[in-house]
C-alpha cells in the first residue's frame, strides 16, 4: 500500500499546474483523484487553490475577458500611441 501510495501522490508543482489546468476545463478522473489526494495532505496547495478561486472571481465580477477572448493583436490605433509615446520618450520610470 505504501509503496503504491508514495508512486500515486503527486509534487507540488504538479498539483499547482493541475489546480490550473481545471480552472480551464474539466480534468479527467484519474487526474481529479490524485489531486484531491494531494489537496488532503496539502495545506499550502489548497491555499493556492483559494487564490485561484478568488482571482477567478475577480475577474468575473470585473468583468476582465478570460485568456482566450483577448484579441491576439493590437488595434491600429493603440499600436501608433504606442509608437508616439516611445518617439516622446514617454516611457515609465522603470523602463528609462
Amino acid at each position: 500500500m505504501m509503496c503504491w501510495l508514495n508512486q500515486s501522490t503527486l509534487s507540488c508543482r504538479k498539483a499547482t499546474e493541475l489546480l490550473s489546468e481545471a480552472c480551464e476545463k474539466r480534468l479527467p478522473f484519474t487526474r481529479r483523484v490524485a489531486l484531491g489526494a494531494h489537496l488532503m495532505m496539502c495545506h499550502l496547495c489548497r491555499r493556492y487553490k483559494a487564490q485561484l478561486r478568488l482571482l477567478n472571481r475577480a475577474a468575473r465580477h470585473y468583468g476582465l475577458p478570460q485568456e482566450d477572448t483577448i484579441p491576439g493583436q493590437l488595434s491600429d490605433s493603440a499600436k501608433e500611441r504606442i509608437r508616439q509615446r516611445l518617439r516622446l520618450g514617454d516611457r515609465p520610470e522603470h523602463l528609462r
